[in-house]
């Protein structure tokens, strides 16, 4: 497949604040809704701001991770004074003290649930700082040794920091079991017999099978406790620190969020939804503080310790394996490839057989630049980074330069949604099916084309009108059958099934196919004949360039009809009358073909030729020029696609070669043909766009399409002079032989 990619980089220079958008980034655990004709910041949050359910998630450590939280720091210092950059700092610096009063009131004071707390803010913020390094290498620009960027310097900083947060809660956690089991294993001493003793003792029991491991830490830690600070019972005063770290993150809640409200901004928002989280984190830490000191007897400290250190262990462990995921190049998750797939349903609009159902707004780049379907979306991040790519299903009749303007309103829609979307690769399934077809086209057509001179002498012209009208009866199914298909089994299956019932039918078709006249074979004592054979000097004739420009001529004329009357039907009227038209243009030529042909072997070949491309090129002028409903595009169809073409098979007979040697005539005149298909559809192309949006008078060149239908007429007109010059050199070809 003939890949069109385009690469950019998207970069956003914010300081502080988000601009205003229409759309944000859908996170599937963070939902902002936002309105972008009122002042009002509204936002849905999916968390649980009961006392334990923030703490499910007390921010967000999805496929984002910590880049989220970077980006706001990087903002916040390259901030210029904006109340953004301000409450930020000010956050940072609030999360600094708060660390470090925690983390030392938790240890000097004996409180696990103290400590867990202020390992829990430490592991957030080293994980900034670690990923600020990394956040800020990862956004250098691409270079020769790192073509892709530098995204994975941030996954390697994210597993450094995931590795920090499971470990500090694997050992708060042990921490807290110790203190648990101690205070449980002194409670069941000193309690009187009953089934509560009975519980206690028989928890006792299974902590000390627990490995070594944890009873050499228990151990350790009693005995550092019994000789370090104090004799290792709980001090109430370590509630102080709680209290205070409640307050200020609340705090610095509400300020933040209070600006976040007023600058409207997402980021700001989800950062105080931060400082909230933190804020029940350190209301765990209290209410178990205080239930310790409330009820001695109660091990309400060591207990929330362990909460605590569980929730730290998820939140490592969930980053850990996102982490890991990016460093293997896993793709994203299912809720963000149908936030990207979502993005795009705006700009799809499927073929349809319904006239009802089909765009009347007669704009043709709309109707030129229509998306069918997108298929194959595949995603994966490298740290903040997104890279897309996908598969555009576009209509065929599609200029390179349209099919670009596809390629930028899909890669804008996915950044809109998206900010994290660095490139978006789009392939189309046009250009190389074209290809193939072409190649496999030719293989075929050439061949049964050839064999016509061999099995036909006076009606030849009748044969090959009756073999062309066959391809224009299948022109005439095809487009209700393969739409009818596209529509009930999509694309790939259309594809897939046709290739089968093609290849089936033409192998059947090639069993009755043989020459008539005799392959030569050359024994050892015959002269084999040269590889460039002596008839190739009717590239000296007069004759041979007199045809082959008149076909150059007929193909330049037909080709862009064939590309652009679906697209200039669709934009004037329906895509059902499009396809209408089309079966028409094809099936016309069944009769036209054949009638052609028999004129052909009746009449000479020049007044054919002549009264053909005459026909051709008023239908261009009068019909389609003049078009202004379908009736007349239907009328168009039919004299234009009976007219359509001329005959190679009758090459030969022009230029006066052996039946043997109509090969080198179909061959030397087929290149100009092709010459043809290539220039045409390129030419007709610029005049489109030349003359987008005006029509001559008013009447002519509707949707823009003058320029194009003065060039098809203009090619038909000469194709008649063409012909008339080809009847004048085979007449002195005749009279020098």
């Amino acid at each position: 497949m003939a890949t069109l990619t385009a690469r950019r980089a998207h970069s956003t220079q914010s300081k502080g604040k988000e601009p205003q958008r229409t759309t944000e980034s859908q996170d599937p655990d963070h939902d902002h809704s936002h309105d972008p004709h009122t002042r009002s910041h509204s936002h849905s949050h999916s968390h649980s701001h009961s006392f334990l359910g923030s703490l499910v998630h007390s921010h967000d450590h999805t496929e984002e991770g910590h880049g989220k939280d970077a980006e706001q720091i990087v903002q916040a210092l390259k901030g210029e004074g904006d109340r953004g950059s301000k409450i930020t700092l000010v956050g940072l610096a609030s999360n600094v003290v708060l660390t470090g009063a925690k983390g030392a009131a938790g240890w000097y004071m004996n409180s696990a649930a103290l400590l867990a707390d202020a390992g829990h803010c430490l592991g957030d913020l080293v994980g900034d700082f670690i990923t600020l390094f990394s956040w800020r290498l990862s956004r250098q620009p691409p270079s020769e040794r790192y073509p892709y960027g530098y995204g994975k310097f941030e996954v390697l900083g994210t597993t450094l920091v995931s590795i920090l947060l499971t470990g500090g809660a694997l050992g708060i956690g042990l921490h807290s079991w110790s203190l648990l089991m101690e205070v449980l294993s002194t409670s069941a001493a000193t309690m009187g017999p009953g089934p509560l003793h009975d519980i206690l003792s028989r928890i006792v029991d299974v902590a000390q099978a627990v490995p070594s491991i944890a009873s050499e830490h228990a151990h350790v830690h009693a005995h550092s406790h019994g000789h370090g600070h104090g004799d290792g019972a709980l001090d109430p005063n370590a509630a102080w620190f709680a209290a205070v770290s409640v307050l200020a993150k609340e705090w610095l809640y509400r300020i933040t969020k209070r600006v976040a409200d007023e600058e409207r901004s997402p980021v700001l928002m989800a950062n105080a939804v931060h400082h909230r989280s933190d804020a029940f984190g350190s209301a765990v830490a209290l209410v178990a503080i205080l239930g310790n000191w409330w009820f001695p007897h109660l091990p309400l400290d060591p207990i929330g310790g362990l909460i605590v250190s569980v929730l730290i262990f998820q939140q490592g462990w969930g980053l850990l394996m996102t982490a890991l995921r990016q460093l293997t190049d896993a793709g994203v998750s299912a809720s963000t490839k149908t936030a990207l797939l979502d993005a795009l349903r705006p700009l799809v609009h499927p073929p349809t057989s319904s006239p009802d159902a089909a765009p009347t707004n007669g704009d043709m780049r709309a109707a030129a630049e229509t998306l069918l379907a997108v298929s194959d979306l595949r995603a994966m991040r490298t740290g903040a980074n997104m890279f897309v790519d996908l598969t555009a299903h576009v209509p065929a009749q599609l200029t390179v330069e349209e099919a670009t303007a596809i390629e930028r309103r899909i890669r804008e829609a996915l950044v809109e949604v998206r900010r994290d979307v660095k490139e978006v690769r789009v392939s189309h399934l046009i250009f190389l099916q074209g290809v193939l077809f072409g190649i496999s086209g030719g293989m075929l057509y050439v061949p049964v084309v050839r064999l016509i001179p061999e099995w036909f002498s006076e009606r030849k012209g009748l044969a090959g009108g009756i073999i062309f009208g066959g391809g224009g009866f299948g022109g005439f199914v095809f487009p209700f059958l393969l739409n009818a298909m596209l529509e009930s089994v999509g694309l790939r299956w259309t594809l897939r099934i046709w290739a089968v019932v093609s290849t089936v039918i033409i192998g059947i078709a090639l069993l009755g196919i043989r020459p008539r006249l005799p392959i030569p074979k050359f024994t050892g004592g015959q002269e084999r004949p040269r590889f460039i054979p002596p008839q190739l000097d009717l590239l000296t004739s007069p004759l041979f360039w007199s045809v082959s420009l008149t076909l150059l001529l007929q193909g330049l004329s037909f080709f862009p009809v064939s590309l652009y009357i679906t697209s200039f039907t669709t934009a004037l009227s329906t895509s059902f009358t499009a396809i209408v038209v089309t079966s028409i243009f094809n099936s016309s030529a069944v009769g036209g073909q054949i009638i052609l042909g028999h004129l052909s072997d009746r009449y000479p070949y020049t007044w054919v030729m002549f009264f053909s491309a005459i026909g051709s090129g008023t239908a261009a002028f009068l019909l389609w020029g003049l078009a202004s409903s379908a009736t007349q595009l239907y009328f168009f169809a039919v004299v234009f696609g009976a007219l359509r073409r001329l005959l190679l098979n009758v090459a030969e007979r022009l230029l006066r070669l052996r039946p043997r040697h109509a090969g080198l005539a179909l061959s030397g005149t087929s290149v100009f043909k092709g010459v043809s298909a290539i220039i045409g559809p390129i030419i007709s192309g610029l005049l489109l766009q030349s003359g987008r949006g005006s029509s001559i008078g008013g009447v002519f060149g509707r949707e823009g399409y003058g320029s194009v239908e003065i060039f098809v007429g203009s090619c038909a007109i000469a194709t008649g002079a063409g012909s008339v010059l080809v009847a004048i050199m085979s007449r002195r070809a005749r009279l020098a032989s």
